[in-house]
């Protein structure tokens, strides 16, 4: 590759690194300058890891326990190593932006198979208006690192790059495990395809021992670029040359058979008892928990089409929801690109998608392999979205870029793609974080309670307490999950015995409930008792709606709302809180 060409490349990849860094920052202005403003599932992944900078925190916590089982193991070490710095919280916010940034990077350099640089920065540029790739880093959680993996180890294999892909996978293993499983399918039709191609030439491996374990690219010519393998097979006919290649792809295969032993050790041999076995099937069949009116909508399982059109429902200009959006947009980009692929006449190769006919193919056989085994591989839609999105945005990069060229259009031109990244960071402004500062009092005021202290509440109201108050919460919403059988069936039965003495109208239900749970505290969230909330469908999930309205319905008192009964030690914009252990003082203010 010519020095010139590659000192541009060099600097079109950094002005598209300041470009998504900017992005992100102004994406997301309000958490980086807002303490209160984060993801919401932060508060379920890792709020716990706060016991790192004050190990006295949510001792003997089930909820804790199980959220850090949850959390894999690489995602672990990455916040302990924050913890040293900064409250873990707040560290999510770091974590997310540098993901977004490296996810900006291989997204450019996988593209630039492609070999057209003004490709890869218009990709860039276009999944700056992909809301997914943002709103599934923002958190810093395990799903985070999902984009950054996938492509890192694309940009890799795309190059024939068999070690440092192996690398990638193993990252994975520690770091997501559906991603882990998504980067091995594809890797092993990878090499099954070359195998089976180099086995009918004659050429028992045919893989290259160079650079560290590679294989030639599925797109480059047999001369190749810049003097790296190409297509042909290796011909050297020398024994020696073919024991080092079998070394080569041995070696390169390593990470990944590691990857297979720590998901082995992480999800099958070292699962905790506790919380039970994965639910199958069987288990939800019949059961409302499971479908839209539940936690997670798991039933039914929307379908292939389905999920073949959901990347296109957010958009830009399509900010609807409704999925005819999807199905209108489906046809005209289909047309944008047959007209490119006429047109293209040596604007973009082409042979840069044959990486995607690994990825597709893996991606398709793990959603029906997932629907069939459904939970054991999590939900089908998590091995298309990543796959499809990545897909979508490099089509629709090369589309522009062909049907710009032949406008006489340079879409790459720096006043261009910072205006572009302008409007991206506008559409994706505050996407996948949320301002919970509405109630920060009563977080500082649970906040100078005893460390060991259980507090109880409406589940959507404790999600926040762990956070910000970093306190013990009896039931959350967001680790209300329903899919492990002992912690659900668990968690299950605290959430009728809570909303059983929330809207009870004996005071003594009330002390019992805190008796029998070790309760300190009992949060009131006033609204939850005006009769036509209710009455509401939707007042939580079920089947806890349903029984919330059975027993609280046509009521007008309630004991927790009885000031004599159970005199607030905290009243503020409608939240109570009350003291229901009585050998505690409860002599804390605000």
């Amino acid at each position: 590759m010519p020095m010139d060409s590659t000192k541009a490349q060099r600097n079109c990849l950094l002005f598209m690194l300041f470009c998504a860094a900017t992005v992100y920052v102004v994406a997301h202005w309000d958490a980086l300058t807002d303490p209160y403003v984060i993801n919401d599932d932060v508060r379920q992944q890792v709020y716990w890891m706060q016991r790192w900078q004050d190990p006295d925190l949510f001792p003997d916590d089930l909820l804790t326990r199980y959220a850090q089982n949850y959390v894999p193991w690489g995602v672990q070490a990455v916040y302990a190593l924050g913890s040293l710095f900064m409250n873990p919280v707040q560290f999510s916010k770091v974590v997310a932006g540098i993901l977004f940034v490296v996810t900006a990077g291989f997204l450019f350099g996988l593209v630039l198979q492609f070999r057209n640089e003004r490709t890869a920065a218009v990709a860039v540029c276009v999944s700056f208006f992909f809301p997914s790739f943002l709103g599934k880093i923002t958190g810093g959680l395990a799903q985070s690192f999902g984009y950054p993996l996938l492509l890192a180890y694309l940009f890799f294999l795309a190059r024939g790059r068999l070690l440092p892909a192996g690398v990638v996978i193993l990252l994975a293993a520690t770091l997501n495990p559906y991603i882990f499983l998504l980067c091995l399918a594809t890797h092993l039709i990878f090499l099954g395809v070359h195998y089976a191609r180099k086995a009918v030439e004659g050429s028992p491996f045919g893989f290259s021992a160079t650079r560290g374990g590679s294989v030639p690219s599925p797109r480059s010519s047999p001369r190749g670029r810049g003097g790296q393998a190409g297509c042909a097979p290796a011909d050297r006919g020398v024994e020696g040359d073919q024991l080092g290649q079998q070394r080569g792809l041995l070696v390169s295969l390593l990470p990944v058979l590691a990857g297979i032993a720590l998901m082995a050790l992480k999800y099958v041999f070292l699962q905790p008892e506790e919380f039970g076995t994965l639910v199958s099937w069987a288990d939800m069949a019949d059961r409302v928990e499971y479908t839209a009116a539940g936690r997670l909508a798991i039933l039914p399982v929307p379908s292939l089409l389905t999920e073949l059109v959901r990347p296109w429902l957010e958009f830009l200009p399509f900010l609807l929801s409704e999925p005819i959006w999807g199905w209108i947009v489906a046809p005209v980009l289909i047309g944008m690109a047959f007209a490119a692929y006429r047109l293209r006449d040596g604007i973009v190769d082409l042979r840069g998608f044959g990486v995607f006919g690994y990825l597709m193919s893996a991606s398709l056989l793990l959603h029906f392999t997932s629907y069939l085994v459904l939970m054991r591989l999590f939900i089908p839609e998590r091995y298309l979205e990543y796959s499809l999105n990545i897909l979508y945005c490099v089509v629709l990069a090369a589309v522009i870029t062909v049907l710009g060229r032949r406008a006489g259009l340079q879409p790459v031109a720096l006043w261009c793609v910072g205006l572009v990244s302008v409007i991206g960071a506008l559409r994706c402004y505050n996407v996948g974080v949320f301002d919970y500062s509405e109630h920060a009092p009563l977080y500082r005021y649970l906040g100078t309670t005893p460390k060991s202290t259980l507090i109880a509440g409406h589940p959507e109201l404790m999600d926040s307490i762990p956070t910000f108050a970093r306190r013990k919460a009896f039931v959350t919403y967001e680790l209300s999950h329903t899919w492990m059988d002992r912690y659900w069936g668990t968690i299950k039965g605290r959430t009728f015995d809570l909303f059983r003495a929330y809207y009870a109208q004996d005071p003594e239900a009330i002390v019992e409930f805190g008796r029998k749970y070790g309760i300190d505290y009992l949060v009131i969230r006033e609204e939850d008792f005006d009769p036509k909330r209710i009455e509401r469908k939707e007042i939580y999930f079920e089947p806890f709606g349903s029984f919330i309205r059975d027993r609280a319905s046509g009521r007008s008192s309630f004991a927790v709302l009885d000031k004599r009964a159970f005199p607030p030690v905290f009243l503020q914009d409608r939240i109570r809180v009350l003291k229901i252990r009585k050998e505690d003082n409860g002599n804390h203010r605000p």
